[in-house]
């Protein structure tokens, strides 16, 4: 006898209550649960994950905005990227994310905070290979060139290794669908100095490439 398919089984209570009622209470109801409860919930069945779906694309890019907040402000990390552009353009349709990744740049000396920071909103790292993201990290330094260790001149005279690991894409899972992505370049120099960089080098074209 073959299982039935999650249209055909029976609603749960929580079901029940969130087909029955309209959108702004789907998005009262989850604003105050955990972005990885969230997800979890989402890979119940394909009805919990189109709702779930439903709140996360109409929210802000990141749940806890006093964490995020705090990490631009110390800066140890900055976004940058089209993504970025569209948050601040009205002229375009509002969504909180589209398929295009957000582009975040950390300092080497701050990824063990983001990397908690995107571990409490469900982001998962994206691996070819099924490498956990510290491996990949620590398997990257080991191979990289000695070119990539020098120092760049910035315009002040002052010494700076503009040099970067990645990018490494982490999005949220839920089901088999990859929701949401984002593309984390990892530098040594502070974060700021590698965005303006991208005016003049062929990193964009980098980027771009491994996205």
């Amino acid at each position: 006898m073959q299982p039935a398919s999650p249209s055909h089984t029976p609603l749960s209570p929580i079901e029940v209550v969130l087909l029955a009622l309209d959108n702004d209470f789907i998005l009262l109801f989850f604003d105050a649960w955990r972005m990885s409860d969230l997800t979890a919930l989402g890979r119940t069945n394909k009805r919990l994950q189109h709702i779930t779906e439903y709140f996360i694309r109409h929210t802000y890019l990141f749940y806890n905005q006093t964490v995020v907040s705090a990490l631009i402000q110390n800066g140890d990390v900055i976004m940058h990227g089209p993504l970025v552009f569209r948050f601040f353009d009205r002229t375009l349709q509002r969504y909180a994310w589209t398929s295009e990744p957000l582009d975040i740049c950390v300092n080497m000396q701050s990824l063990e905070k983001v990397l908690d920071f995107l571990d409490q909103e469900a982001f998962m790292f994206h691996s070819y290979d099924c490498s956990a993201f510290r491996e990949t990290i620590v398997r990257d330094l080991k191979c990289t060139e000695p070119w990539k260790n020098g120092p760049a001149d910035n315009m002040d005279g002052d010494v700076i290794n503009l040099s970067y690991l990645g990018p490494y894409t982490f999005g949220r899972l839920i089901g088999r669908h990859w929701y949401q992505r984002i593309r984390l370049q990892v530098v040594r120099c502070e974060p700021y100095q590698y965005v303006l960089s991208l005016r003049t080098s062929t990193f964009p074209n980098r980027l771009e490439s491994a996205s």
